[in-house]
């Protein structure tokens, strides 16, 4: 990851005064590969400042859908780390679909399979 990627103190005071009550829903999929995973997930949140622009941080090597409130979200709003928000409503509903990858670095996701 980019330290560029990294949540400043000053993003996330910003981001608390804007969104609150995040619900997650969270599907993984661990049948889909050696060192990869679909992770589906739908964020739900309330946003004080509708119409403003935020973030949700989303580290994976893919996004394969997005959608805010039924709109599809563009492709480019996705930079590895973070999905960029456009015009949240008051009530939100964020639905992702993507890859992830299995990390031994001690972040993210760490999977090992032991011999039966």
């Amino acid at each position: 990851m980019h330290d560029a990627n990294n949540l400043t103190r000053d993003e996330a005071r910003s981001r608390v005064e804007l969104v609150r009550s995040p619900i997650y829903e969270i599907a993984l999929d661990f049948t889909t590969g050696d060192k990869t995973f679909t992770c589906d997930a739908m964020v739900h949140f309330l946003c004080d400042q509708a119409g403003a622009s935020t973030f949700i941080d989303f580290f994976a090597p893919s996004v394969d859908s997005c959608e805010l409130n039924g709109e599809e979200v563009r492709k480019e709003a996705f930079n590895g780390a973070r999905i960029q928000l456009a015009h949240p409503k008051e009530a939100n509903e964020l639905h992702v679909l993507g890859t992830g990858t299995d990390e031994n670095g001690g972040a993210g996701l760490c999977r090992f399979v032991g011999s039966a």
